[in-house]
């Protein structure tokens, strides 16, 4: 664990590789960033007590202005979600739009593997892969036939 931790605290954050977190891990990633930017984990206090794990409901359902309260910036809240491989969803990112202002432009987590369910459920429902028409330079358009 501590070599995949160690991958995921650079400075250049990168989209971590491979295979998704185990929740072990991805409370050892989320321990090891607090210890990195220097904050307790009391922002948590409501929602985590220590021997469970810090698991995508604790984080995500800690209200935003708690992380402001705490101390935290944007873009420590950001670079945690980003590191743990969470996504922000819409409403998650309103709340930080309106505790922290203005939209955030940095790396965000994104769930790849549901593409490739989706692309395997079309398949089968259909026996055709879905494929990429390209009409002009500056568009393209998925098409299932």
């Amino acid at each position: 664990v501590f070599e995949q931790v160690s991958v995921f605290m650079t400075d250049n954050l990168k989209q971590p590789h491979g295979k998704p977190l185990k929740p072990e891990e991805r409370h050892q990633v989320v321990l090891d960033y607090l210890k990195k930017i220097d904050k307790p984990a009391t922002v948590f206090h409501l929602r985590w007590s220590e021997p469970a794990l810090l698991s995508p409901k604790v984080l995500t359902t800690t209200p935003a202005f708690w992380y402001l309260r705490y101390g935290w910036n944007r873009k420590m809240v950001e670079d945690m979600f980003f590191l743990s491989q969470i996504e922000v969803d819409y409403a998650l990112e309103k709340s930080f739009d309106e505790v922290f202002g203005g939209g955030y432009k940095g790396k965000r987590w994104v769930d790849t593997s549901i593409r490739g369910q989706l692309d395997n459920l079309w398949e089968k429902l259909h026996g055709k892969k879905a494929h990429q028409q390209s009409q002009n330079i500056h568009s393209k358009k998925l098409n299932f036939d």
